[in-house]
């Protein structure tokens, strides 16, 4: 049987009967977007989240000269905007950097299972603390380190995820 968003997101790690019922309850659909192509936009209306079913996404911002910042990536397996769930705004834009296949997800209704489970809500908070401590080293090492230390640091931190 083909895995399912669930057991991606999960990480393999056994769900209880009832949080899987809970997490299967809400109401999903596919969406395929091309390369390039917008998911979202910054500060636009954001009442869904995205879980990456295969390729890559990125959070990014436009900047004045028309060049783009890349601010976080997501790969398979991470939900796009979780770190928003409370907030009715996108922080920032989601662009699909690979053609990409994900899963939409509303943000009112994984409210709701947080609100009624504290095993969905620790796993959301997992989730976030390690987007968070991505990122955060991310920044560290913009701001210590010279273009090849980065380069390598963000290959041994792909290569990790990917794994």
């Amino acid at each position: 049987m083909p895995e399912s968003w669930i057991d991606r997101w999960s990480g393999g790690s056994s769900l209880e009967r009832d949080d899987r019922a809970r997490l299967e309850s809400i109401s999903t659909r596919g969406r395929t977007f091309e390369a390039g192509q917008v998911l979202v936009f910054e500060e636009d209306d954001a009442p869904l989240m995205f879980f990456v079913e295969r390729g890559w996404a990125a959070a990014v911002r436009d900047l004045a000269d028309g060049s783009m910042q890349i601010l976080d990536l997501f790969l398979a397996g991470q939900i796009i905007g979780l770190r928003e769930i409370t907030s009715p705004d996108a922080i920032s834009s989601y662009r699909a950097l690979t053609d990409l296949d994900v899963r939409i997800l509303r943000k009112s209704e994984m409210q709701k299972l947080i609100e009624h489970s504290t095993s969905i809500r620790d796993r959301v908070f997992q989730a976030i603390a390690r987007e968070e401590a991505w990122l955060l080293e991310r920044i560290t090492m913009l701001g210590q380190r010279d273009a090849a230390q980065c380069l390598a640091h963000l290959m041994l931190e792909l290569a990790d995820r990917l794994a």
